[in-house]
């Protein structure tokens, strides 16, 4: 199981990685958000500075994920991840600590390249989701494991809002 959630939290640290070089998006007209990242590594994303969008990959398929992608500084990124064929619905979730892919569950990943190669999965917390048409708001309390690839020693909280993110 720890060895699971390794490979997996390397492939998507490393996809997040390449989504942030990309620029990942746009933040126009009224969408703005806000995360404050505090304990071991410590950060601010916020618009304008940082960019946000909302994908859907099918790519893997079976298994499809729906994605919420703060970042854009080439070295910091948030990224909220609903497992499922259907676009994410208003709600609050809890994360999913254990990584799962599963329809159904949610899960944030914080990664931070700016000394290493450094990501965080949850131990706890959860996004609440509302949603306008095709546009998501809402916010996210949550307190994340991990570290350099391959440690769980660090621990960090990503608190925030974000809305009208399409």
């Amino acid at each position: 199981m720890v060895v699971h959630r390794l490979l997996m939290l390397g492939l998507v640290a490393a996809l997040l990685l390449a989504a942030c070089g990309g620029g990942g998006g746009t933040t126009a007209g009224g969408e703005s958000f806000s995360f404050d990242v505090g304990g071991d590594v410590t950060a601010k994303l916020a618009a304008p500075d940082f960019t946000a969008n909302y994908s859907k990959d099918d790519s893997a398929a079976p298994v499809i994920v729906h994605q919420l992608w703060f970042g854009g500084d080439g070295a910091k990124a948030i990224s909220i991840l609903f497992y499922g064929e259907e676009p994410p619905a208003a709600g609050t979730f809890t994360l999913t600590s254990d990584f799962s892919t599963e329809p159904g569950t949610v899960s944030l990943l914080f990664v931070d390249n700016s000394d290493g190669v450094k990501s965080f999965i949850p131990g706890s917390g959860t996004v609440t989701l509302t949603q306008v048409g095709e546009r998501y708001s809402g916010s996210v309390d949550a307190a994340l494991t991990g570290g350099p690839v391959g440690s769980q020693s660090q621990n960090v909280t990503v608190k925030g809002t974000f809305t009208d993110i399409q």
